[in-house]
C-alpha cells in the first residue's frame, strides 16, 4: 500500500447494494449523493481533526510546491522567448546594412510612386481642361452657326419684305394697268403653248406621212422583185414575207 492510499480513507456506501440478475428494463440514473464523512464522537474525532489538520498542511505544501514549479516553468518559457528574441535581434543587427538598404529602396520606390501619381493627376487635370476648352469651342461654333443662320433668315425676310413693298408700290402706282399687263402675260403664255402644241402635231403628222410614203415605195420595190423571180421560176417566199411585214407597219 502506498503513502497516497494511507492518506485517504475508503468509506463504505451508506445504503445496501443489492446484487442479482440484471432486470430486463432500463433503470433511471440515480442522483449523485454527496460524500458523507463520519466524524465520530467527541473523543474519537480529536485524532481525526489532528489528521485532517496535518493533511491540510501537507496539501498546502504540495500546492506551494506546484505553484513554485509552475513559476519555474513560466520563467524558463520567458527565458526561452527572451533568448529567441535576443538571437533574432543579433541576426537583425548583423543584417543591419541590408535592412537599411532595403528600407532606402522602399522609400525611393514610394517616392517614385508618389511622383508618378502626381504626374498622373496633372495629366488628368490637363486632359480635363482640354476637354472643357474643346466643349466651349464647340458651343461657341454652334452659337456662331445659329447666329449666321438667324442673319440669313433675317436677310431673306427683309428681301421678301422689300419685294412685297415694291409690289405694293407698283400696284399702287400703276393700278389697273399692272393688273391688265398680268392678264395679257398669262393669255400670251397660253397662246404660245397652243401654238407650240400645234407645231408639234403638224410635225408629227408630216413624219407619219413620210413614213407611209416610204413604206409604199418599199412595197412597190418588193412587188417588182417578186415579179422578176416569178418570171425566172425562183422561190419568192422571203419577198412575200417582207411585203406582209411592210403592209403591217402602217397599222401599228
Amino acid at each position: 500500500m502506498s503513502s497516497y492510499d494511507k492518506e485517504y480513507e475508503i468509506i463504505p456506501p451508506s445504503r445496501a447494494v443489492t446484487t442479482g440478475e440484471p432486470r430486463q428494463f432500463a433503470l433511471a440514473p440515480a442522483k449523485p449523493q454527496p460524500l458523507r464523512v463520519e466524524t465520530g464522537g467527541v473523543i474519537s474525532s480529536i485524532p481525526r481533526r489532528w489528521q485532517a489538520n496535518s493533511d491540510t498542511r501537507t496539501y498546502d505544501a504540495y500546492t506551494r510546491r506546484e505553484n513554485a514549479q509552475r513559476g519555474l516553468v513560466d520563467a524558463n518559457t520567458a527565458l526561452g522567448h527572451s533568448l529567441i528574441a535576443n538571437a533574432r535581434m543579433r541576426h537583425e543587427l548583423a543584417e543591419l546594412p541590408e535592412i537599411l538598404a532595403t528600407d532606402r529602396l522602399k522609400r525611393e520606390i514610394a517616392r517614385r510612386e508618389e511622383l508618378r501619381g502626381l504626374q498622373h493627376q496633372g495629366d488628368l487635370a490637363e486632359a480635363r481642361r482640354r476637354e472643357e476648352l474643346a466643349e466651349r469651342e464647340v458651343g461657341l461654333t454652334h452659337s456662331l452657326t445659329r447666329l449666321t443662320s438667324a442673319r440669313e433668315q433675317h436677310a431673306i425676310t427683309r428681301r421678301g419684305l422689300l419685294n412685297a413693298e415694291q409690289e405694293f408700290e407698283a400696284q399702287h402706282t400703276h393700278g389697273l394697268r399692272y393688273y391688265d399687263m398680268g392678264w395679257q402675260q398669262r393669255i400670251g403664255e397660253y397662246e404660245l403653248s397652243l401654238e407650240e402644241q400645234n407645231a408639234v402635231l403638224a410635225e408629227h403628222r408630216r413624219r407619219v406621212a413620210d413614213a407611209q410614203g416610204q413604206v409604199g415605195a418599199a412595197e412597190d420595190e418588193f412587188i417588182r422583185r417578186r415579179a422578176e423571180r416569178n418570171a425566172d421560176g425562183l422561190d419568192t417566199r422571203d419577198i412575200d414575207a417582207e411585203i406582209e411585214r411592210a403592209r403591217r407597219r402602217p397599222r401599228k
